[in-house]
């Protein structure tokens, strides 16, 4: 868990800032705060995610991007020995893109 903080820098992948645990089954793990940032799960409930878009091929780019940008942090993790054991919508953080980018 601890090879997570030493990986380089990469923009979407969020900081860990503190390790600590309750127990020998559960982790705690502090992490950077991301602003005005909910999880793809969230997004996608409330439908916030399609929001502002009137036509279906602005919606397939937004999510298409979503993806390409999900798999460059994978891959920048898996090249330095992290594996994310739990990945899914619901701890996929969706920020403002002006903000990460």
């Amino acid at each position: 868990m601890q090879q997570w903080a030493t990986i380089p820098f990469h923009k979407r992948i969020v900081r860990p800032l503190c390790f600590a645990s309750l127990n020998q089954d559960l982790p705690l793990i502090f992490v950077e705060d991301v602003p005005f940032a909910l999880s793809l799960e969230d997004e996608i409930f409330d439908r916030s995610f399609y929001k502002g878009f009137q036509y279906r091929f602005e919606i397939a780019h937004k999510i298409l991007s979503c993806i390409i940008s999900v798999i460059e942090a994978v891959d920048h993790a898996h090249m330095n020995g992290v594996m994310h054991l739990n990945l899914n919508p619901g701890n996929i953080l969706i920020g403002k893109c002006s903000q990460r980018d």
